[in-house]
């Protein structure tokens, strides 16, 4: 089901945490990684697929643009948050 348009600007904020289990907080290190691992999958998988990935975007997580950085981050988020709700269902 599709979220609220606000709930989505609230996720492009990566500064925020997200409740993670009963360890408490999920590190923004932790969102971060995910974040790059997404970034990488994602040039891989666009290439199995032949879909033409930005140039600009074909570098390492931490050289790409700010932008594309703060929705891999904010893609992140969402995962992590949505496993979290699977659980406590």
């Amino acid at each position: 089901m599709a979220e609220s348009f606000q709930q989505d600007r609230k996720r492009l904020d990566y500064n925020r945490t997200i409740r993670w289990r009963r360890f408490g907080m999920v590190a923004k290190s932790e969102i971060e990684k995910l974040a790059e691992e997404l970034h990488e999958k994602y040039n891989v998988y666009s290439e199995i697929v032949g879909w033409k990935v930005k140039k600009e975007c074909q570098v390492p997580f931490i050289e790409l643009p700010e932008d594309n950085k703060r929705v891999m981050k904010a893609m992140a988020k969402y995962i992590l948050e949505r496993f979290e709700r699977k659980k406590d269902a």
